[in-house]
């Protein structure tokens, strides 16, 4: 219901505004993929994403709202936030996986491993690779196998997410992480190289 005019709103037609005009509040019900316009599935296209997302936030930004009343102006501000997750959270595979995880009611935190020694080698292995890496050729070596690593990874959550093959779709998200990881090590490490 709209807290300004009392009409009935539907928040899956009616995301962020009232018939009325009046922006409202954040509704529970409405996931990522709805406040963005998309299909709940791991594939996305990131462009259309990006659109959405930009469309969407001319509306919302809180400079909109600077001569609305305090509430609006504090409902705009929610909504703009919310809406800023929500394109973070879908943009990236990692943290798309996570959610998507999330809504199936499976979490992933930190401590959550894969219990692969054969994997667990590996990843060992491409750790002392980086702290032994000394050119520019060895990052770049280190960085081509990761990425690699990484479609491989994200194809597995997409089929496994296809199949509702949920505990498969977890444990490649794991693996995911890892890479991610490595990744954000390699551009460090790309980084202290370059000076």
């Amino acid at each position: 219901m709209c807290w300004k005019c009392g009409k009935n709103t539907n928040p899956e037609k009616e995301l962020f505004f009232c018939k009325c005009g009046v922006v409202q509040s954040v509704a529970p019900s409405l996931t990522y993929f709805d406040l963005l316009q998309q299909q709940p599935s791991f594939e996305l296209d990131s462009k259309s994403l990006g659109v959405v997302f930009r469309d969407t936030q001319k509306f919302l930004h809180p400079d909109m709202f600077s001569t609305k009343s305090k509430e609006e102006q504090q409902l705009a501000e929610e909504q703009s936030s919310l809406l800023n997750k929500a394109y973070r959270t879908l943009l990236k595979p990692l943290s798309r996986a996570i959610y998507m995880l999330k809504l199936q009611n499976v979490a992933i935190d930190e401590k959550d491993t894969i219990s692969d020694p054969e994997f667990l080698m590996d990843i060992m292995s491409i750790n002392e690779q980086i702290d032994e890496a000394s050119s520019a050729s060895d990052i770049n070596s280190l960085e081509e196998t990761n990425n690699v690593a990484i479609d491989n990874c994200i194809q597995e959550i997409t089929q496994a997410f296809k199949d509702n093959r949920i505990k498969d779709a977890k444990n490649s998200t794991i693996k995911l992480r890892y890479f991610t990881t490595i990744s954000e090590r390699i551009l460090d490490l790309r980084r202290r190289a370059l000076g």
